[in-house]
């Protein structure tokens, strides 16, 4: 087969004639339309020797592995001569090249494309302005009528805006309506425009017209002051006076005969068309409750409405924190300061069958609570059914002791306020926000009697965040709650001095100055009941927190009571005791059914999640089916019975609170809940107690904290907790780690020191 020809390669002088014709060729196109003409191109002719009679000149020889013929390279002072005479060469032109004739051709049907959408934008226009009124207030003159004019108009365009957005805020919440009905997720109504201070009676100076009140009267009246406003700015001499009552007079009329007959301002109330649950709070408890009622079969058979509404951004109620810095008498969102550690095990603090992901520290710091409440409510998906930035601002009960709603009052993180029905009313709002400030003889005195160039503050533990801002003064903690004690582990390394006033005997902290309760305040310090004294210059409160509960107060569902000491027949809180309620959780006042107002994660000394979890359960199945209750006149001689052996253990629950005795009626409270349910056959029985006996344990692991914090320090917490997943690991290791702590300190010949924070001195209780 004869070998391929090599093409001859395109001269130079006949490349560049080829391009100039090209470009000859397209000038008229492109230059169609232009203000400019194009200058043709005028290459410049290339000397290079002719490379098709060099490559004919070379030898050729045949290869050894083939028969086909090769060209070897150009020897290299030939080469070099070449890359030379190439770099000697002139600079081509910089005129820019003739486009193609097509993308000429389609540049220019872009243009002509554009010209005539101008025109029909023109046209359009024009036709539009025919039927337009720019001036709703003609035949004026001078420039001070002008500007009259030009204010009128102004409100009322704004006033057309205002009408439009509400009627665009009514169709869109009617269409989310129809297509979230019978999805099961929370539907909200339009918010309805409050307006402060709005009088009762009948407004008989109706501006429009006598009769009845159109629903725009309330804009049309802002929009009245609005042009009285800027008129009188207007105003040059008195003449204008009666320009400016005609100005409103048609400013009204025109609108009376424009405005259409029903403007919507305020929204009618939706009526409840299925049975509906409203919870306040996302923390610990109130994802507990949502959770339980969102896995009910009347909820997931679409029989059932649930919306939990919370102020915050998130859930994690008292875990979240709050990053503002606030002073008196306004009140953090929650006291958690950035050095807070869980003082109880987390296993302890864990949702049943869900445990905390390895690697998590026996007692971690907050953000490990923070992040464990996220992954709990997004593993159960109960965000969608979350009104995040939404606060109860009122609740009241409306209807007979047998039959009625919830009406409550919400205000969105807009500031909208609006109202929405429900059937029953949840409250899991927490307990740890309103502090419980004590007040002494004589300390008004002591606070305004500091010495030259300092000041004395009475500061309470929900304000307290960073142990440096006490450096270098003397301090004294009342309270030897958790956060008494806290406080006082962390100020001890920064203050002079750090004394503890404390009701209670307590596990004395190494380097405090422990003094019994305060008596008064002189001027000048600070005495004592054993008569001892102190000059401190900041007085710290771990004094706990009030039972208040704002939103039922103001809705006129929970009295105020503090001299409160025995049953009522009405729901009253002393601040300490929410009252008369049926295991803490059901209201038995006889407004409502007992079924209608629920708590959850009232009680005190507890493992939190779970005992909200059986309470929730209680609660929930109350709710679906409250035939499973006996009648209030049985639950109240119940809740007698239950007070009085309270008091017989040496208690009061009207100064206590809804504290458990022991450590073991805090596990029976939760087990009886549930075993109630089954004997009702709620549900079923499954031979099980509800509290698992590796719960039950943990209270008899005094060694466990002072094990895990040694633990830390050796640097070994990984080493124990890697792997550590389900729940009898973790009831393993905690049994492990305490075990190991105890033989630690008998070896070592230690006193043996109680864990303050298992034997019943945990919670911010200043009893």
């Amino acid at each position: 087969m004869p070998p391929n020809k090599r093409q001859k390669l395109s001269k130079p002088e006949e490349k560049v004639s080829n391009d100039e014709e090209s470009l000859s060729g397209n000038e008229s196109e492109v230059s169609f339309g232009e203000d400019e003409e194009m200058d043709s191109i005028s290459g410049s002719e290339s000397s290079q020797p002719d490379e098709d009679d060099e490559i004919e000149g070379m030898t050729r020889q045949k290869s050894k592995q083939t028969s086909k013929r090769k060209i070897r390279a150009t020897a290299g002072t030939k080469f070099g001569a070449t890359l030379q005479f190439l770099l000697n060469t002139e600079t081509p032109s910089t005129l820019p090249l003739s486009l193609k004739p097509s993308i000429a051709r389609k540049r220019n049907d872009e243009k002509l494309e554009q010209r005539a959408k101008k025109v029909l934008q023109v046209e359009k226009k024009e036709k539009e302005d025919k039927a337009r009124i720019k001036d709703v207030i003609g035949g004026w003159g001078g420039e001070s009528e002008r500007a009259l004019r030009k204010v009128a108009q102004r409100g009322v365009v704004k006033l057309f805006n205002v009408i439009q957005q509400s009627q665009a805020s009514i169709t869109a919440a009617t269409e989310d309506a129809k297509a979230n009905r019978g999805s099961g997720k929370p539907t909200l109504p339009a918010p309805m425009i409050e307006t402060k201070g709005k009088s009762k009676g009948k407004n008989k100076d109706n501006i429009i017209g006598r009769g009845k009140e159109s629903k725009c009267l309330s804009n049309l009246t802002l929009l009245n002051i609005f042009l009285t406003l800027k008129i009188s700015l207007l105003l040059e001499t008195p003449t204008y006076a009666a320009a400016m009552v005609n100005i409103q007079r048609l400013l009204f009329s025109f609108l009376s005969s424009t405005l259409p007959s029903q403007v919507p301002l305020h929204y009618e109330q939706e009526a409840v068309s299925r049975k509906s649950v409203a919870i306040v709070g996302a923390g610990s408890a109130g994802l507990a409750m949502l959770k339980t009622f969102t896995e009910l079969d009347t909820f997931v058979n679409n029989s059932w409405e649930v919306v939990l509404f919370e102020e915050r951004e998130h859930v994690g109620g008292v875990w979240l924190p709050d990053y503002n810095d606030v002073h008196p008498p306004e009140i953090p969102e929650t006291p958690l300061y950035p050095l807070l550690h869980t003082n109880t095990p987390v296993p302890s603090m864990a949702y049943p069958g869900f445990p905390f992901p390895p690697g998590t520290p026996l007692y971690p710091s907050h953000e490990y609570i923070e992040a464990y409440h996220r992954r709990y409510a997004q593993h159960y998906k109960l965000l969608d059914y979350i009104s995040f930035n939404h606060k109860i601002q009122q609740a009241t009960w409306s209807g007979s002791p047998e039959n009625g709603y919830w009406n409550l009052t919400v205000t969105n993180a807009a500031g909208h306020i609006f109202h929405k029905k429900f059937d029953h009313l949840v409250v899991a709002s927490g307990n740890h926000h309103i502090p419980r400030i004590p007040v002494w003889k004589g300390q008004d005195k002591w606070l305004s009697n500091a010495p030259q160039n300092q000041t004395r503050k009475i500061l309470h533990s929900v304000y307290y965040r960073k142990p440096e801002a006490f450096t270098g003064l003397n301090v004294l903690i009342v309270g030897n709650g958790a956060s008494g004690r806290d406080a006082a582990s962390q100020i001890l390394d920064f203050a002079t001095t750090t004394v503890v006033s404390v009701r209670h005997d307590g596990d004395p902290l190494e380097g405090v100055i422990i003094k019994p309760e305060i008596s008064h305040f002189t001027a000048d310090e600070i005495v004592f009941v054993d008569g001892t004294t102190y000059s401190p210059d900041v007085v710290l409160l771990g004094t706990g927190y009030e039972q208040r509960k704002p939103f039922l107060t103001a809705g006129g569902e929970l009295a105020v009571d503090p001299a409160a000491r025995n049953n009522s027949d009405k729901l009253v809180t002393n601040l300490k005791y929410i009252f008369p309620l049926y295991r803490h959780i059901l209201s038995l006042s006889p407004s409502y059914p007992t079924n209608a107002l629920a708590f959850i994660g009232l009680p005190t000394f507890i493992a939190n999640c779970p005992s909200d979890i059986a309470q929730s359960l209680f609660a929930a199945h109350a709710i679906i089916n409250p035939s499973i209750l006996p009648s209030r006149q049985k639950l109240l001689k119940e809740l007698e019975a239950y007070e009085a052996y309270v008091r017989a253990n040496g208690r009061d629950p009207y100064i206590n609170g809804h504290q458990m005795l022991t450590k073991i009626e805090s596990s029976d409270y939760q087990d009886e809940l549930v075993e109630f349910l089954k004997d009702m056959n709620a549900i079923p029985r499954d031979g099980k107690k509800f509290v698992e006996e590796w719960r039950r344990d943990i209270f008899e692991y005094q060694y466990l904290k002072r094990g895990w914090k040694r633990i830390e320090e050796l640097g070994t917490g990984q080493d124990w907790t890697k792997g550590v997943r389900t729940e009898s690991q973790w009831a393993d290791l905690m049994k492990r780690v305490n075990d190991w702590q105890k033989r630690w300190e008998d070896a070592n010949g230690i006193e043996f020191r109680a864990d303050m924070d298992l034997v019943g001195y945990f919670g911010n209780q200043w009893t």
